[in-house]
């Protein structure tokens, strides 16, 4: 008897529904692909008195830290993420919830738990035999920095449930509320009064980002026009500047070595007002994008980029 045939990759591109929003794909893999570049591009390494250091360029170079408003796109990811959580959710009617969690967390673990045990047996055996020991110790601290990420965006996943059954019957008010989360928790976490709570920030800033995504997959971004979107995505930009400039936030969208706060350990209101300007502006570039992929070429490059972009991520540090 003959095995099935495992789909290829010309059946996935040949798969694609007619009415596939095709830039939440290349939303997804491009917003981790960024992350990648950024990666590889301020990572350094000096030697000083004769050893071995790794730094960040944008610390030797402060006025490149503007760039990170463009390559801190995690904000876009947990966006389109909330997109294909809900169409997920929504497919089964809400009610078939534990296979929703199973698939997601299957598809994020299996590849996660090869890479970390992995690690596991490398990093002390690289200690051991390295000639410089803390700079072999550096290096399995910064190959498992990636797994932060993972572990959020589980948490989020896992939360998308419940959080569809709010977003209906509470939408705007959900979306009020986080922000307000979001912005009481950075004040306690600037007056000293209590920072230790500012952890929470790692849920309350992406589960908005999330209902952004959810805001989307409803439909609700359709009737904006481009010309609209991208006017509203100034207003964003513009706080940015203030909140950068006269405000207590530092430039860079990442931390950096010596800074007294960091914007991303844990996110700080200014991640949140980055995510609503990006996707506005990718909003008022839908159209453009849209048309875009339905070249043969690009889709099926954007298909290959997905099925990679996870493993990609784990190992490019």
């Amino acid at each position: 008897m003959d095995r099935p045939r495992r789909p290829g990759l010309g059946d996935l591109v040949a798969a694609t529904p007619p009415d596939r929003d095709r830039v939440v794909d290349l939303l997804r893999a491009a917003s981790i692909l960024a992350v990648v570049a950024g990666h590889w591009l301020i990572a350094t390494v000096v030697r000083e008195d004769g050893r071995l250091r790794g730094t960040n360029a944008l610390a030797a170079m402060p006025w490149l830290q503007v760039l990170t408003w463009v390559f801190q796109v995690m904000p876009v990811f947990f966006v389109v993420g909330g997109f294909a959580n809900l169409r997920s959710l929504e497919a089964g009617g809400g009610r078939d919830v534990g296979a929703f969690l199973a698939t997601r967390a299957e598809r994020l673990l299996r590849p996660t738990v090869l890479f970390a045990g992995i690690w596991l047996v490398l990093g002390p055996v690289l200690v051991a035999v390295w000639e410089e020991p803390r700079l072999a110790t550096d290096v399995a601290r910064i190959a498992a920095q990636p797994l932060w990420f993972l572990a959020v965006y589980l948490l989020v996943v896992l939360a998308a449930p419940v959080q569809r059954r709010l977003h209906r019957r509470h939408g705007a008010l959900l979306l009020v509320a986080l922000v307000a989360v979001v912005v009481g928790l950075d004040v306690l976490r600037l007056s000293t009064v209590a920072s230790g709570v500012a952890v929470a920030n790692y849920l309350a800033v992406f589960l908005f980002c999330q209902e952004l995504g959810f805001l989307y997959a409803d439909g609700r971004f359709a009737a904006v026009a481009p010309r609209r979107a991208a006017l509203v995505g100034v207003g964003p930009l513009g706080a940015l500047a203030v909140l950068t400039s006269a405000g207590p936030y530092p430039v860079s969208m990442i931390g950096l070595p010596g800074q007294r706060l960091s914007n991303m350990s844990p996110p700080t209101v200014v991640i949140l007002v980055l995510g609503v300007a990006q996707a506005s502006l990718l909003l008022a570039a839908h159209g453009p994008m849209s048309r875009w992929l339905r070249r043969p070429r690009v889709w099926r490059a954007t298909v290959v980029a997905n099925l990679v972009v996870l493993t990609t991520f784990l190992w490019h540090l």
